[in-house]
């Protein structure tokens, strides 16, 4: 299931009254961290030059949340950050796959979010955590981290590890 038909299904499933439209857009630039709605979710990245794969815990997702009242339309931009690998010397970014589970469970925030911001439900506290599939075994890797590099992380916190759990992951596309 893509991250797209998981939004639409949960937008359906909350009783939404208007039309909203995701988007992912990998270029969102982020001026003002505090317009937008932040979460961070367990990810998978792979390097594309020596295989190296890893895990984090802090994959950070942002979002642009916008509604258009009077032509009913809502959009949301999405940016989900990457990270580079820690052992090639000049490798490129990395996209991150994240679990099927994970990625209802982050759609369902921002839906929450939605309903809280526009249709002033109050659903506070109901929030999902991202599942973890491992135990943090170090520190987040700040210098190679996306999401650091432009200065949103806010934690230190956070580990990497080799996948070996056998869960089903989805590419974001």
């Amino acid at each position: 299931m893509s991250v797209k038909s998981i939004f639409n299904s949960e937008i359906t499933k909350a009783g939404i009254v208007h039309d909203w439209t995701l988007i992912n857009d990998p270029n969102l630039c982020i001026h003002n961290p505090k317009e937008f709605y932040k979460q961070k979710t367990v990810a998978r990245f792979q390097c594309s030059s020596c295989r190296k794969s890893w895990q984090t815990d802090m994959c950070l997702i942002c979002f642009s949340v916008t509604l258009n009242k009077r032509s009913g339309q809502g959009t949301v931009l999405m940016r989900i950050f990457r990270q580079e690998c820690s052992k090639c010397s000049s490798s490129t970014l990395e996209d991150p796959v994240i679990s099927a589970e994970n990625m209802s469970r982050f759609i369902g925030n921002l839906v929450n979010y939605i309903q809280r911001k526009f249709y002033n439900k109050s659903n506070e506290g109901n929030e999902l955590k991202p599942h973890v599939y491992y135990h943090s075994d170090g520190p987040h890797d700040r210098q190679h981290c996306e999401a650091c590099k432009h200065g949103l992380c806010s934690e230190t916190d956070g580990g990497q590890e080799q996948d070996n759990t056998g869960t089903q992951w989805c590419i974001l596309a």
